[in-house]
């Protein structure tokens, strides 16, 4: 619970620049008072499902009127925490020694879940992902332990990077480096969504935001957005800047450089995922999640090549 809250929390720095203090508060749900319903419009709650199935679902109400967001709430399952593990386990494995086995500590499990519950409550905010913001770093920034410790690995966590991938074990990148944070465009978009303008008329406040944007937001900028069309399947990529589960200016070599970690993982698989029961199953289920890491970054290379 407390790392859900902290995910929650996070958002407070980017309500600050738009001028609001404690904007955002997680609470526990106060379990023994009956006068209040979980069920009630007026409360924006996270709830953890005990499903088998792992899924993140946020959902919002809205006035269709004015696009105002009314209601907000969030399903967690606790079968994302399956999710969150395996995938960190095959990003980060090669570099992290506490994602070499099948039950990571609180500290590592919490941190992971709270950038999770991050991005999920960006998305309640009316925030959408934002693709192309790892363009924006350079692929030796996301190698640069000194540089990560004080910087996200990417300007967005908006973006669906799950982990920096790119550092390798020579680099010596602390887990800061590694797991996804708030970035410049996420508060830079609470910022612009937010700011009271003071104008009352739709038009005079949308052309308010829209030089803020033509102030701020220059090429080569840590505030580009892009994604991808509503409705894309499969690897029809119109943007090949814009991909999801990519990183850096440079995406064919970091997935160069992410398969070199993938081939450190891939020959530990056995020993990190070998129980007591000595049995397969978990050896095989996170030799699926590395195979389809590994499509993922060829991906990244054909794009480039044939745009969609």
């Amino acid at each position: 619970r407390q790392y859900i809250i902290a995910g929650i929390n996070d958002w407070n720095e980017a309500f600050n620049a738009a001028g609001f203090k404690n904007a955002i508060i997680g609470k526990e749900w106060p379990e023994n008072d009956n006068s209040i319903d979980i069920d009630d419009a007026r409360h924006r709650v996270i709830r953890y499902m005990p499903s088998i199935t792992p899924f993140v679902d946020n959902n919002q109400v809205t006035d269709p009127r004015t696009g105002e967001i009314l209601n907000t709430y969030i399903g967690w399952s606790h079968s994302q925490v399956k999710n969150l593990h395996d995938l960190y386990m095959v990003q980060a494995g090669a570099v992290d020694p506490g994602a070499r086995n099948m039950k990571f500590s609180e500290e590592l499990m919490g941190a992971l879940i709270r950038a999770e519950v991050s991005r999920t409550v960006g998305f309640t905010l009316g925030l959408r992902e934002n693709l192309v913001s790892s363009s924006t770093i350079s692929i030796e920034k996301l190698r640069d332990k000194n540089w990560l410790e004080t910087h996200p690995f990417n300007n967005s966590i908006m973006d669906y990077n799950s982990y920096n991938f790119v550092a390798q074990p020579g680099d010596l990148v602390s887990r800061k480096g590694l797991i996804p944070q708030i970035g410049e465009y996420d508060k830079w978009a609470i910022k612009w969504a937010y700011t009271y303008t003071g104008e009352k008329d739709f038009e005079a406040d949308k052309k308010i935001r829209s030089k803020w944007i033509a102030d701020n937001v220059k090429p080569g900028s840590k505030l580009l957005f892009a994604t991808q069309p509503v409705g894309l399947k499969g690897d029809d990529i119109t943007n090949p800047s814009a991909q999801w589960a990519d990183l850096s200016n440079d995406p064919v070599k970091a997935a160069e450089l992410g398969i070199k970690n993938l081939k450190v993982v891939a020959s530990n698989l056995v020993k990190w995922t070998t129980t007591d029961d000595n049995t397969y199953y978990n050896t095989s289920d996170i030799y699926y999640t590395l195979v389809t890491q590994y499509r993922f970054f060829l991906g990244h290379a054909f794009t480039q090549v044939g745009g969609i």
